[in-house]
């Protein structure tokens, strides 16, 4: 029970994180192209799930 707590907490700062890079990559006038390869490399997600992810938070 508490791994699965603690892998909830986890998921919840990395989705925070996410969240704050694609909002800092928009406002810096970052294009969507390249926020997408940014996030891809910096949080070694695969390209498909960082479009998804920047395609959630770009405003």
């Amino acid at each position: 029970m508490c791994t699965a707590i603690e892998e909830m907490k986890m998921d919840s700062k990395l989705e925070g994180k996410i969240e704050g890079a694609v909002e800092t990559y928009r406002e810096l006038g970052v294009s969507f192209p390249d926020a997408i390869q940014r996030l891809a490399d910096k949080f070694n997600l695969s390209l498909q799930k960082s479009e998804e992810e920047v395609r959630k938070y770009w405003e």
